[in-house]
């Protein structure tokens, strides 16, 4: 029982202090289980934003580490199911990478600024 408390001990040092390619510290998170938030969105984050100790706010769907909904790509049919490719998707408004501080390995950030196809 002691060895697999300091096993579990361990294991939450690593995840609490691993880099997972984003900011975590200094964001405060609230859920919304109806619409009672995300109907008053761009009211609350104006009224947030208005205070001087409120540096960004972004509405998502889920926080960064919290990826449930995937598509799978198979580019062959009837093709090894190994080489499926799972596509996570989250929506999140523009500002939701910058306030994170994720970095972009390719591409661009969403824009209000360019409307495209890809800007959906």
């Amino acid at each position: 029982m002691i060895i697999c408390a300091m096993q579990a001990n361990q294991q939450f040092n690593f995840i609490k202090n691993k880099d997972l390619g984003f900011e975590k510290e200094n964001i405060l998170t609230l859920q919304s289980n109806g619409r009672e938030i995300t109907d008053k969105y761009e009211a609350l984050k104006r009224e947030w934003l208005s205070h001087p100790d409120i540096l960004a706010v972004a509405g998502s769907q889920n926080l960064p580490i919290h990826l449930f909904q995937a598509t799978v790509v198979n580019d062959d049919e009837g093709g090894d199911p190994n080489d499926d490719l799972p596509m996570y998707q989250m929506r999140a408004g523009y500002d939701f990478l910058h306030l994170y501080d994720i970095e972009l390995l390719a591409g661009r950030y969403f824009s209000r600024e360019i409307s495209d196809s890809l800007n959906l």
